[in-house]
C-alpha cells in the first residue's frame, strides 16, 4: 500500500493493493495501525453506503460537532468524482480543493480530516460509496454548503442539463453566507 497526502492538510490517499482473480477482486481499504503510524486518531463511530446513478451531486457537506467528524470513503461500485475543500478558517490550505476519481477496482479510499467539505459527482451507473466516519450523525451539527457555490467553483465534470441533487443539496446556503453567520469550521479547533 501507498499512502499519499494530498495538498489539503491533514488530507490522505490510500492506494491500497487489488487482488483479482477468477472470482473477482479482494482489497482492504481500512487498517487501525496505518492511521495510527501517521499520528491520526480516526475513532469509527458510524458506516454509511450510497448508490446513486449517474449525474448525482452529493455534497458539500462537513460537521461542526464538537468532537469533529472525519471519514474515509471508498467507491464499492462504479465511478465518482470525489471533491474536498477546506473550509477551516485558518487553515494553511483554505480554500485549496482536491479532486479524486474514485472507482471500485482502483484500491484507493480518501481520508477526509475534520472540517474540510466534502462531496462528489456520480460517473457511472449504479456507482456506491462506502464511508466511515468518527462521529455518528447530528442534524444539528451538520452542514451544506452549495455545490454549485460560485465562490468554490466546483468542477463536477458532468453534464450540468442532466445533474440530480437532492432539494437540500440544491437549496444549501453559498459559502459567503457560510462565512457570514460563522459556519465554518476553525482550524486550530479541528484537531488538523
Amino acid at each position: 500500500m501507498k499512502i499519499e497526502p494530498t495538498s489539503i492538510s491533514g488530507s490522505y490517499i490510500f492506494h491500497h493493493d487489488v487482488y483479482p482473480d477468477n472470482r473477482g477482486i479482494f482489497r482492504e481499504w481500512f487498517r487501525e495501525s496505518i492511521f495510527n503510524s501517521l499520528g491520526l486518531e480516526f475513532r469509527i463511530a458510524q458506516a454509511n453506503f450510497s448508490n446513486s446513478r449517474p449525474g448525482v451531486i452529493r455534497g458539500l457537506h462537513y460537521s461542526l460537532a464538537p468532537s469533529g467528524q472525519s471519514k474515509l470513503v471508498t467507491c464499492v461500485q462504479g465511478n465518482v468524482r470525489d471533491c474536498l475543500v477546506d473550509i477551516r478558517c485558518g487553515s494553511p490550505t483554505y480554500l485549496e480543493k482536491v479532486y479524486l476519481n474514485l472507482d471500485s477496482s482502483s484500491g484507493n479510499s480518501l481520508f477526509i480530516p475534520n472540517g474540510v467539505a466534502h462531496g462528489f459527482s456520480v460517473l457511472a451507473e449504479n456507482s456506491s460509496i462506502a464511508y466511515l466516519t468518527s462521529s455518528e450523525y447530528s442534524a444539528t451539527y451538520e452542514k451544506s454548503i452549495n455545490p454549485e457555490d460560485k465562490v468554490l467553483e466546483i468542477d463536477w465534470e458532468i453534464d450540468y442539463e442532466k445533474r440530480i441533487m437532492s432539494e437540500s443539496d440544491s437549496k444549501a446556503i453559498s459559502f459567503e453566507t457560510a462565512m457570514k453567520l460563522n459556519l465554518l469550521p476553525d482550524y486550530s479547533e479541528t484537531g488538523r
